[in-house]
């Protein structure tokens, strides 16, 4: 069994200061955080549904062994049927990048003190 640490998304202002680098470019910041977990979650298709070829820029930017989780979109979580939605979703979708459907993301909340990031 393989145990991943991720966090939830990459693109976040607080972490400009915090987290990241001075003055890396918001282009290079999927490519940055992946060098230093193993999962991210992609919380943009929670709010639309994205290209094949935002996928493929995603999976171009980050190591060959990295893993995302894709969050489900809202439509999925309120339908009568969103197990299946969902299966239908992620096999769709990401099978434009690689031929698996991501493996889900367990998220755990990391107390720290405030202005902290406890991973940097």
């Amino acid at each position: 069994m393989t145990i991943r640490v991720g966090i939830g998304g990459w693109s976040f202002e607080p972490w400009e200061e915090t987290f990241y680098p001075p003055k890396l470019a918001a282009a290079k910041q999927l490519e940055y955080a992946s060098s230093k977990v193993t999962a991210i979650e992609i919380n943009a298709t929670f709010y639309r549904t994205q290209t094949a070829a935002s996928f493929k820029k995603w999976a171009a930017a980050t190591p060959d062994n990295f893993q995302f989780s894709v969050k489900a979109p809202r439509a999925a979580v309120q339908r009568k049927d969103p197990l299946g939605w969902r299966r239908r979703w992620l096999r769709r979708r990401w099978r434009t990048v690689n031929d698996t459907v991501p493996r889900p993301l367990f998220r755990l909340d990391v107390p720290a003190p405030p202005g902290e990031f406890p991973c940097a």
